[in-house]
């Protein structure tokens, strides 16, 4: 659409100006959603860690994201409201070549910098619609909630940070019991 056309048009830009090179990956995703039985973000989602094993297999070391400490909260109130595990809980975790170098800053930190530094962005439209989960809860629940605890979203971070830590040790812990048994 002409949207995604527009973003595409301004990452070649602004790739070319600063010499970085690029590879562009395409794909009806609402064909895909429809063809695999899936949502149309986890369709999205599933497509761009396909791209991302792409370019770990032949150009790249490593593939950043950009997710931040906001991706990092709502993704972990929603898996909580959802009845995540501890497991679960290690949502936005960096594995596999997928680095996260901005999960410990915020999105009005990371603004305020492209602010001062006059860099170039765009904003998805998509962002602004409260009729996917993750927007309601960006727009309607978060700000609820920091007005009630400030902060509420670096401490769910944290929590799931400790959750992560708990759950591998408990994971070890059975391993070694198992290991025990069969030895």
């Amino acid at each position: 659409g002409g949207e995604s056309e527009r973003d595409l048009n301004f990452v070649q830009s602004v790739c070319a100006d600063w010499k970085i090179p690029l590879r562009v990956f395409s794909a009806d995703i609402p064909a895909r959603a429809k063809e695999h039985g899936k949502g149309l973000e986890e369709e999205g989602r599933a497509f761009r860690y396909e791209c991302f094993a792409k370019i770990l297999q032949s150009d790249a070391d490593a593939v950043a994201t950009a997710h931040h400490r906001d991706d990092f909260a709502e993704t972990v109130l929603f898996r909580l409201v959802r009845g995540t595990s501890l497991a679960g809980l290690g949502c936005i975790a960096e594995r596999n070549g997928i680095v996260r170098p901005f999960l410990n800053v915020s999105r009005a930190e990371i603004e305020a910098y492209a602010q001062a530094h006059s860099l170039p962005y765009v904003n998805d439209s998509t962002n602004a619609d409260e009729q996917y989960a993750r927007n309601a809860i960006r727009h309607s629940v978060f700000p609820v909630l920091e007005n009630l605890v400030g902060g509420a979203g670096e401490r769910l971070v944290r929590f799931a940070l400790r959750a992560k830590q708990d759950d591998d040790f408990l994971q070890t812990l059975a391993r070694e019991k198992i290991s025990e048994r069969d030895g």
